[in-house]
């Protein structure tokens, strides 16, 4: 026997992970998780700027699912026409054909115009319908608002109905989902278990922890900034000597000047050195040595001012990174 190779076609099913419950109270995003659903953020029809607030919301939930944003609606309940009828030993369509015939004349639209759902409860059949119109409005609505609707839904309530009723995808839901997607009826009706702020309490206050630990390690930072001063007392002390060493300083350079380096060429040839400590001993007794330093000095006295007027200047860099701090 010969077989013909057929393509595979492999079919992924999806759920979206969020839900646009549309209400005439106002609009709530619900985003999927473990048990449930968690509450994103709602907006009031009676809001400022709907827009933007509805743009901020559809960040957020963004913000959650890094994948994409894809959604289904939920539509109010007012909008839905909840019926049962008896259908004792009737297989699946005989079930339907039971529907048809009472949804007929029980809205005031055709059985053509509307799209309903079923769900089975023993002898008897739950029926959920909607008019087609109210389900091309509110997808004009998310589609405007970029929540990218591929699925119709609802939510019963104390309404008699098992189960989520599914009225279908949408027509944006071709664009959406990708060619080998198609979107898989939740059994269980939307069960609202919580909020995303308090689910997210616990990690922001991890990441608060951290953030309080850097301040600790400024601290020693900040202690060598305080040493600083103390080397600049230090350097302000010779300046003072500076000044002081200036005036005896300019006392014997003038007379000193046209006489001193002769003599001293002739003392090294000569070899009279005696006669130099005489003379350096006349203006001040207490620095003999240092009589041939007396020049060095003097010209380290007018470096001194010099090195003065940069030591405010280097003073002011010094403190400004204390201020800072």
């Amino acid at each position: 026997m010969l077989f013909s190779a057929l393509p595979c076609v492999k079919v992924v099913v999806m759920k979206p992970a969020f839900a646009l419950s549309l209400s005439f109270d106002g609009i709530r995003l619900l985003y999927r998780a473990a048990g449930g659903w968690r509450k994103v953020g709602d907006v009031g029809l009676d809001a400022a700027d709907l827009a933007d607030d509805l743009e901020i919301l559809r960040r957020t939930a963004a913000a959650l699912e890094p994948g994409g944003v894809r959604s289904k609606l939920l539509l109010p309940n007012e909008q839905i026409k909840y019926l049962s009828i008896d259908t004792p030993g009737m297989d699946d369509a005989q079930r339907y054909e039971a529907a048809v015939a009472a949804l007929n004349g029980a809205t005031p639209y055709a059985v053509s115009d509307l799209a309903f759902d079923l769900s089975a409860d023993g002898p008897k059949t739950h029926i959920a319908a909607v008019a087609r119109e109210t389900l091309a409005e509110a997808e004009a609505f998310a589609v405007e608002h970029k929540f990218n609707p591929v699925s119709f839904a609802a939510i019963p309530g104390d309404r008699p109905y098992l189960g989520e009723p599914f009225f279908g995808t949408t027509a944006a839901a071709s664009d959406i989902l990708e060619p080998d997607e198609t979107v898989e009826p939740d059994g269980i009706a939307v069960v609202v278990v919580g909020s995303i702020d308090t689910a997210e309490k616990a990690p922001q206050a991890e990441d608060d922890s951290p953030d309080e630990t850097p301040p600790k390690p400024e601290l020693p930072v900040a202690e060598p900034e305080k040493a600083e001063p103390e080397p600049e007392q230090s350097a302000a002390e010779p300046e003072k000597a500076a000044p002081e060493a200036e005036q005896p300083a300019t006392d014997v350079v003038p007379p000193a000047a046209p006489d001193d380096p002769a003599p001293a060429v002739e003392d090294l040839e000569g070899g009279t050195a005696p006669e130099e400590p005489k003379a350096a001993t006349s203006p001040t007794p207490k620095q003999p040595a240092p009589a041939a330093q007396a020049p060095t000095i003097g010209f380290a006295s007018r470096r001194a001012p010099a090195r003065a007027d940069t030591a405010p200047s280097l003073g002011g860099a010094t403190r400004s990174p204390g201020s800072d701090a």
